[in-house]
């Protein structure tokens, strides 16, 4: 698992969202607080998640009345929601029928799984433009194990993760 500084340094310091006014924005913890503010979340989009928005409540949007300690913290394909849901778990909120989708328990955890898939990205990148083997069966199956040594709740979701190490493994992405 990556430190702190070295998930700042893969994506280099000027390429972090940090979020700097989140004592405004109830229910998030301390943990959560540290990281939107001093590790931040990645501004070119990764795996079409973007984070380059404002923090803002889900109840707000309109036809979301029951997600109140739902905080949005980025979209994923320009379409539905990432949030910080009530447990402060990281999940996909499906705009069109409203459904929640767990990727991880904490944004802490987010973060580092992010980051794995980073690095793995950048080595299977490096592979290729050298003319090697991307070996992307083995490379999914390490990337599976690193990222429930991070957070085994991930095991049980057959949404997100499992789907991206899928895509890794028959080469989709």
């Amino acid at each position: 698992m990556m430190t702190d500084s070295e998930i700042i340094n893969l994506w280099g310091e000027e390429n972090l969202i940090r979020h700097k006014n989140t004592d405004m924005v109830q229910g998030i913890d301390y943990e959560t607080n540290y990281y939107l503010s001093n590790v931040g979340l990645p501004k070119e989009d990764v795996l079409l998640l973007n984070f380059d928005i404002e923090l803002h409540s889900l109840a707000k949007l309109k036809g979301f009345s029951g997600f109140d300690k739902y905080i949005v913290i980025g979209v994923e394909d320009g379409r539905d929601y990432i949030c910080l849901n009530n447990d402060l778990s990281v999940v996909l909120i499906d705009k069109q029928v409203k459904d929640e989708k767990f990727i991880n328990s904490s944004l802490k955890k987010f973060i580092q799984c992010l980051a794995e898939y980073k690095k793995v990205q950048n080595e299977r990148s490096y592979r290729y433009e050298h003319g090697m083997e991307l070996e992307s069966e083995s490379t999914a199956r390490e990337l599976e194990k690193t990222l429930a040594t991070i957070d085994n709740e991930i095991e049980s979701s057959e949404y997100f993760w499992s789907v991206i190490t899928e895509q890794i493994e028959f080469e989709q992405i």
